[in-house]
């Protein structure tokens, strides 16, 4: 029986972030993916993929390479939130409709996020409150905040509502660990550097 892994991201950044290990979950024969966008950054979409090509053309044998191909940042599911605005409360409430609708449907083993941004907090949440595990990748650098709104709140919510936390350095792990996160719950992220297919729907 094969896991279904379901990545969810807001911004190109996490996309691109995020992109190695769905990589590796689609190529391993005990997995398969689907990708959700939060659909907040629509209009600026070909601004940024345009950017995030650039970038990579110039750095082909990196582990980011695979995002040259136009159609790695393709999600199978957008939620449709570019309207929705920049209220926190508004923006919360929306994921709470659109994407507990979509774990409901899909009914995923796992929610893959990147990042603090306020509406994978929520995507976090949502996963959560349907016995959904989480799996946060750590962004870098990651250092704390001294302002409790938004910044710090958001990473207090995602450290506490995760389920296994993902590290792609030796700092990051330690951060984890200083602000109380178990050792347990902290896991290696391996960036393959091999060439993926577009993720196909689960």
């Amino acid at each position: 029986m094969s896991i279904c892994v379901m990545a969810v991201y807001a911004t190109t950044a996490q996309a691109s972030a995020l992109m190695p290990l769905i990589t590796a979950l689609s190529a391993h024969p005990g997995s398969r993916t689907t990708t959700v966008s939060t659909g907040e950054h629509r209009p600026a979409g070909d601004r940024a993929r345009a950017a995030a090509h650039g970038a990579l053309r110039a750095a082909r044998d990196t582990a980011l390479a695979p995002l040259e191909r136009p159609h790695a940042l393709r999600a199978d599911h957008d939620l449709g939130l570019t309207g929705v605005g920049h209220d926190r409360n508004a923006l919360t409430a929306e994921v709470f409709s659109r994407f507990g609708g979509l774990l409901r449907s899909r009914r995923p083993d796992a929610v893959l996020v990147e990042g603090l941004t306020t509406s994978i907090c929520a995507v976090a949440l949502t996963a959560f409150n349907h016995g959904i595990p989480v799996l946060h990748l750590e962004a870098e650098p990651g250092e704390r905040s001294c302002s409790p709104y938004p910044g710090e709140a958001d990473r207090r919510l995602l450290e506490r509502v995760s389920t296994v936390h993902l590290v792609t350095s030796v700092e990051a792990r330690g951060r984890l660990i200083r602000r109380g996160v178990p050792q347990g719950r902290i896991m290696s992220a391996i960036i393959p550097r091999s060439s993926p297919a577009h993720c196909p729907a689960a």
